[in-house]
């Protein structure tokens, strides 16, 4: 209920559904980590979401994911260093959290360490050649560093192995062939996201734009 409530954007009743699980289970720290993150959301201070985060790690310091949690807050609030800090040591805790792995890079590329992002990036895809989503990520890092043909690699072998298909790496391939200026191929790979999800919004402006 309290996770219903948070997609809604119900804040204040997201919180008391949160604080009612944890009035009658304590030691559930998940529920600090979804309390932490409805803070921030509702715009409570950085401090404020924090201390619910630390009342989880007071109760999980092992498994790594308060930690990654933790992680992926300091970096939307662009404290790029704490947050690196924060994922490598959830990560030292689950080094095959392939996702954690992920957000981490992800977050550097947010931050606008590209090189550090990438970096990450190759690591995972050393260790998981077919992690589709590593693919579909690190291009837009190469396209951010402005290398076309790694950018254009990436994103093809993201379509290669995703499964199920999935309409976003469609999209994603249309802003780089567009980037590229392979208008035809952008027009083709849209067209293939709106055949999976015929109201994907994105995909529906990029062709009106592109006047198909």
């Amino acid at each position: 209920m309290g996770d219903l409530l948070r997609s809604e954007q119900r804040w204040d009743d997201a919180i008391s559904t949160y604080e009612s699980v944890l009035e009658h289970d304590a030691a559930y720290w998940q529920a600090y980590i979804d309390l932490g993150w409805t803070r921030y959301r509702r715009g409570d201070s950085l401090e404020a979401a924090l201390k619910e985060m630390y009342h989880a790690l007071d109760l999980d310091s092992e498994s790594g994911d308060v930690q990654i949690n933790i992680g992926m807050l300091m970096g939307e609030a662009r404290h790029c260093d704490e947050s690196d800090t924060w994922f490598r040591l959830g990560l030292e805790h689950n080094t095959n959290n392939t996702w954690g792995q992920l957000m981490h890079a992800n977050f550097m590329r947010a931050c606008g360490n590209l090189d550090l992002a990438l970096s990450l990036y190759k690591e995972i895809l050393i260790h998981f050649p077919n992690f589709a989503p590593a693919y579909h990520e690190i291009s837009i890092a190469y396209k951010l560093k402005n290398q076309p043909q790694e950018a254009i690699d990436a994103v093809e072998k993201s379509l290669e192995l995703m499964d199920p298909p999935d309409p976003w790496f469609y999209v994603r391939a249309g802003e780089i062939y567009e980037w590229m200026g392979r208008i035809d191929d952008a027009v083709a790979a849209y067209q293939h996201a709106l055949a999976l999800d015929p109201n994907n919004s994105v995909a529906l402006q990029d062709l009106k734009r592109l006047g198909k």
